[in-house]
């Protein structure tokens, strides 16, 4: 990067710009590691207390899934839901924040959707997301203890 040094007379002194930009720069440069920092800090943070929650290791933390991986699983439920004319009762293994469940619930009024998630928070933003829909529900309960009988499809994403 290249600054220009241009000098101003005030009076007798001379002023040098060159010297302000660079502190500027700098003072942003600092604010930027600063921020990174910050949010490493955050990152730790999440996932030392998630290991604590999942009672040191026993169950995994909880890592939201996007992109292709949640399209394309999207997509091969819908697949499978739309050759079911019968209503179908759905659930979602580690249900998370939702993201898998609330879409198909929007798009399938006719079927019937629940997810079941282990931590607190999570099952707290699901249920909160799915408030306006009247054919999703989430349970607050660890999976591998649930009774899973009463389902059609069992989604594990």
């Amino acid at each position: 990067m290249r600054f220009e040094c241009r000098f101003i007379a005030v009076g007798l002194q001379k002023v040098c710009f060159c010297r302000f930009i660079t502190i500027h720069f700098a003072l942003r440069y600092a604010v930027f590691r600063l921020l990174i920092c910050g949010l490493s800090v955050i990152v730790e943070v999440y996932l030392f207390v998630t290991y604590i929650k999942s009672s040191c290791g026993k169950y995994p933390p909880f890592i939201p899934s996007f992109g292709a991986m949640r399209r394309q699983c999207l997509a091969e439920a819908e697949q499978y839901l739309i050759q079911k004319r019968r209503p179908l009762k759905i659930v979602d293994l580690g249900s998370g924040d939702g993201r898998l469940l609330l879409p198909l619930a929007g798009r399938f009024p006719q079927h019937s959707f629940c997810g079941i998630e282990w931590a607190w928070a999570l099952w707290k933003i699901s249920s909160f997301r799915a408030r306006q829909k009247k054919n999703i529900h989430f349970l607050k309960q660890n999976f591998m203890t649930a009774d899973l009988s009463d389902f059609d499809v069992v989604l594990c994403f």
